[in-house]
């Protein structure tokens, strides 16, 4: 396995794999449009990333970074690339390159009365097994509440955290994060 990030782009290829593992990774509600995602990967911070297997598509990266945090919007591997071991190995990549900067993320609140309870709770034990943990904030948005894990798992800082957000919304959003 030979992992390689290449920025996303309607000319090198993979752009309708991308678009089709964004699809299908992602419920339409936690999905921004394809083209308010490329637009802000303008931004200096923000990544829209194809992850390549030597040149195989196996999967999508989006990470918003400033001094503190590795922020993972999206981290998905493409359908016909799961089991074998592609999210563990784009997470090592993700560690590998963030240097000291601590790796935050958004997963659905485990919630055992959900239609993707299942679901939810191997996406929970996956991250746990790569070393990214609960934090015991959470992030909320509409009537869906996500758990805000991270590699340290100690305590963030909230404010640092919440200015990371707001970057991505250019200062248009306030999340609501809670414990």
């Amino acid at each position: 396995m030979a992992l390689r990030i290449i920025p996303v782009s309607r000319r090198n290829g993979n752009y309708k794999k991308v678009c089709g593992t964004m699809t299908e990774a992602f419920p339409e509600t936690e999905r921004m449009p394809m083209w308010i995602l490329g637009l802000l990967a303008k931004r200096k911070f923000i990544k829209f990333s194809a992850v390549l297997d030597d040149e195989d598509f196996c999967g999508v990266l989006y990470t918003v970074e400033n001094k503190e945090y590795v922020f993972i919007l999206y981290l998905a591997v493409s359908k016909e690339a799961r089991s074998r071991g592609y999210g563990s190995q784009i997470l090592k990549l993700i560690k590998k390159t963030a240097n000291e900067k601590e790796i935050v993320l958004h997963v659905e609140y485990p919630d055992a009365t959900a239609a993707n309870a299942s679901q939810r709770l191997r996406r929970m034990r996956f991250y746990e097994a790569n070393g990214i943990v609960d934090t015991g904030y959470f992030f909320s948005e509409g009537n869906e509440k996500y758990a805000v894990l991270s590699n340290d798992g100690s305590d963030i800082d909230i404010e640092s955290y919440k200015n990371l957000l707001r970057y991505v919304s250019f200062g248009l959003y306030t999340p609501k994060i809670g414990r």
